[in-house]
């Protein structure tokens, strides 16, 4: 399934408590609109999750959400008023100021977003549009993939300088996949071993500037070990089904989001463990390599699946009919004083 748009408009109310809990993290989750605006999900207790951003990130489809350090927040999705919609938090989603303008930023929608730290963040979408910012986003940079004119879904990067960006083919059967050392001024196409054998990449992450990982149709994962000079074939390859997105906690500890299922891997992707799902689970992630949620949306609606121990038992922390769509998830680390003091948007 390609992670691209879910235009339907539907309402619905959230009404869950917001106590802090044990695991000291913070949690967004995101993906589609309905008559209150785009749709975004907030847990500050690892358990509960209430919606975030009514009133202010107005009748945005929302695809793609990240966090980053000192109360940092983005959220992407479908153009308004003639340019890409990026929307900013400086404290965690209590208020939401859009950034970027018109000569800045192009018009196009964009699916994913990636935050190196409260400075460096990175977005990509449709017709190979890529977009940066060095100053947390007082100023964007448009630096798309020059000759490349389809869907850019996947995006990790490094630093400033160094990203790569992924998606659909334009112009030879195997998938987009580009790097850039030099600040996303040049891409160059990746094409060792593995790529040519994919069709489609819908997603990325990097451990560091040489361990690179990323998923696509076929349900394909492929891995780097040399900044993407040459690509393996860690698993998949023969199935119709998608594999939607990849987080990676550390050079052995791989989780992936896929069509019908999670799948994680403890040995760098040697062996795979799998955990059926409803259909479309498109994002996972954990902060901790033992605590995991991963979030799916269809049709049928939302819902955001929950794992204490690393993957031996499965909750639904989150099942709502109402939130058709759901994409994306960003979790950190919450300090104390952070703790409680968000204010709750319902």
């Amino acid at each position: 399934m390609k992670k691209l748009l879910f235009c339907l408009l539907i309402s619905s109310t959230v009404c869950l408590s917001s106590t802090f809990g044990s695991n000291n993290y913070i949690g967004w989750g995101c993906g589609g609109v309905d008559a209150q605006g785009g749709m975004l999900l907030c847990t500050t207790n690892c358990t509960d999750w209430f919606r975030q951003g009514v009133g202010q990130l107005s009748s945005n489809l929302l695809l793609g959400v990240c966090s980053a350090e000192k109360d940092k927040v983005w959220v992407v999705g479908a153009p308004e008023d003639g340019y890409s919609a990026i929307y900013y938090s400086p404290n965690n989603g209590t208020t939401w100021l859009r950034q970027g303008n018109i000569s800045s930023l192009p018009n196009q929608l964009l699916q994913k977003v990636c935050s190196v730290d409260e400075n460096i963040v990175w977005a990509v979408g449709t017709e190979g549009t890529v977009v940066k910012t060095i100053d947390g986003g007082n100023t964007w940079e448009n630096v798309s993939v020059d000759g490349f004119d389809s869907n850019l879904q996947g995006v990790a990067a490094i630093d400033a300088q160094t990203a790569w960006v992924c998606g659909n083919s334009n112009s030879v059967n195997y998938c987009g996949l580009f790097k850039t050392t030099d600040s996303g001024t040049n891409w160059v196409r990746q094409i060792g071993g593995a790529v040519t054998n994919v069709g489609n990449l819908l997603g990325l992450d990097a451990v560091d500037k040489d361990t690179i990982w990323a998923i696509g149709s076929s349900q394909s994962i492929i891995y780097s070990s040399n900044g993407g000079d040459f690509w393996e074939m860690k698993s998949g390859g023969g199935s119709y089904l998608d594999g939607n997105e990849i987080f990676v906690y550390d050079t052995t500890n791989i989780f992936t989001a896929q069509d019908y299922a999670i799948v994680w891997s403890r040995d760098n992707g040697s062996t795979w463990t799998n955990h059926n799902t409803a259909s479309y689970t498109m994002d996972v992630n954990s902060p901790d390599g033992t605590n995991i949620w991963a979030i799916r949306g269809d049709y049928t609606g939302g819902t955001i699946y929950y794992s204490p121990d690393g993957g031996l038992s499965w909750t639904s922390q989150f099942d709502n009919a109402n939130y058709i769509g759901l994409l994306t998830l960003s979790f950190k680390k919450q300090t104390e004083s952070q703790a409680g003091s968000i204010v709750i948007m319902y």
